[in-house]
């Protein structure tokens, strides 16, 4: 296909190359019957023996039928692929990789079968497993890893929570997908042949210690109690004269391990509890960090109807594209019809001293034709990630590749507190920017938060470009509320 190929076309790629190479060694073998199914979508071998369909014009058809069933077959959720291949051709494969000797047949047959399979298999990054011994279920490692890691649950000590969102890549020569919990970066997923990674700081077992731990504090207690009963009460790795000290000192050696680790619930369970207490408030709130994690997990995956949806967070701008130093943007939000919008996040009225040199960190950028043109090609490098493993729509995807019109906008999102003081800041910051006043792509928006009904509040957030409202509409109603 001759440019980077997302998850389902490598997919469709290796099916159409080893029907193919099946057939070559003995046509026989690629029966009538047998099919790939990649998610809903089922190819059958005909389709590349017969008809001889590429693997794109084989994606095109199935998508008219929906007849796969990749997961409910395998009875895997990490399945990204499902091949039925029943009889000769399976037996073929299953007896060569088992006994590696001429029990079904002609031995070399069989051996050539396993040889391409694997060549193929490296070619597009894929591995398999046999389902019995009927059929094939496929995987790929970088979507085993965000199917785990996106479900895991997480228990604090008061609630079960799935609090890990996986962001694209962070703008390096690397193409590593980030993970983020609480607002703290926990790791990173190889897309490629490379190992992936754990936290990169050094600081989280810091957070495990006695410092951070209230002896009062009912949440802790029940955590720690549950930390002891599944892990450090039977361990010998955990080391220490406290229960805490032998947390953080796990913590400190996982650090140290292989990629694998990453997936392990006795890493999430020691990093998600040090990320949550990296960012709490004095006041016990866990506050804007989380609240950011929370939307961009809410609202990457839109529906494709709804038009927009958020792309990144934590995105470095680069201080030569900036004309200042670097300066991270909370959000990056894809609105279909507008393009790509850098958004501030203020959350309970806090933290609000900033505003200022976040209009004029954009402002700066938003006027530098070529830093836009440079900064709107490396979004959509990096949302080619997401798409890849469905963490975007497609429709979404597609629209943000056909979009070419070199702008940006930016907004200014209020969560919790109180609506009058959200409008008082941004008035605050019009009398310092009064450009602000007329400035069509410069949006606000409030909305109010609960942390009894914090899901619900999230989700009622709304960031596309006409959800927001221009600075005399935002000062003058409550459209948002």
């Amino acid at each position: 296909m001759g440019r980077k190929l997302s998850l389902e076309e490598r997919i469709a790629c290796f099916t159409v190359d080893f029907v193919k190479a099946v057939a070559r060694i003995n046509e026989n073998l690629a029966y009538g019957e047998y099919f790939m199914d990649i998610g809903k979508k089922r190819i059958p071998f005909p389709w590349i023996t017969g008809a001889n369909m590429t693997a794109e014009d084989c994606l095109k058809e199935a998508d008219k039928f929906q007849e796969g069933n990749a997961v409910g077959l395998s009875g895997e959720d990490d399945c990204v692929a499902y091949m039925m291949c029943e009889g000769d051709l399976c037996d073929k494969l299953y007896g060569f990789s088992a006994y590696s000797e001429d029990i079904y047949g002609d031995g070399d047959e069989a051996e050539k079968l396993w040889n391409k399979l694997w060549d193929i298999l490296g070619k597009y990054n894929l591995r398999f497993d046999f389902s019995g011994r009927g059929s094939l279920i496929f995987r790929d490692d970088a979507y085993t890893k965000i199917n785990c890691l996106l479900k895991y649950k997480f228990y604090d000590g008061e609630r079960t929570d799935s609090p890990i969102v996986i962001a694209g890549p962070d703008g390096t020569t690397t193409t590593m997908l980030r993970v983020y919990a609480y607002g703290g970066r926990i790791g990173q997923i190889a897309t490629d042949k490379r190992d992936s990674s754990l936290a990169k700081s050094r600081e989280y077992p810091d957070y495990l210690s006695e410092a951070y731990f209230s002896e009062g504090n009912e949440i802790d207690r029940k955590y720690l109690e549950y930390m002891e009963e599944r892990y450090a009460g039977r361990e010998e790795k955990y080391k220490g004269n406290s229960l805490c000290e032998k947390l953080s000192y796990r913590l400190r050696e996982l650090l140290h391990e292989p990629d694998w680790t990453l997936t392990e619930p006795e890493y999430l369970d020691l990093i998600l509890k040090a990320a949550q207490k990296r960012f709490v408030k004095d006041s016990g709130d866990l506050g804007e960090r989380r609240i950011q994690t929370a939307i961009v997990k809410q609202h990457m995956k839109k529906d494709p109807e709804d038009g927009w949806c958020v792309v990144d967070m934590q995105y470095t701008v680069k201080k030569e594209l900036s004309r200042s130093k670097i300066f991270i943007p909370d959000m990056v939000v894809f609105d279909k019809n507008r393009g790509f919008g850098f958004i501030e996040l203020k959350y309970a009225d806090a933290s609000t001293d900033n505003l200022g040199k976040h209009y004029t960190d954009t402002r700066n950028i938003i006027q530098n034709s070529e830093a836009v043109k440079i900064i709107m090609e490396e979004l959509k490098e990096r949302s080619f990630y997401l798409w890849e493993y469905g963490l975007i729509s497609d429709a979404i995807y597609q629209a943000m590749k056909a979009f070419d019109v070199p702008k940006l906008w930016r907004g200014f999102l209020f969560v919790g507190g109180r609506r009058e003081n959200a409008v008082g800041f941004a008035k605050g910051l019009a009398a310092k920017y009064a450009d602000i006043r007329t400035d069509g792509d410069c949006r606000f928006a409030f909305f109010p938060y609960e942390e009894e009904n914090s899901a619900d509040s999230i989700n009622k957030i709304r960031l596309d470009f006409h959800s927001m409202e221009a600075y005399e509409h935002f000062v003058a109603g409550e459209k948002n509320e």
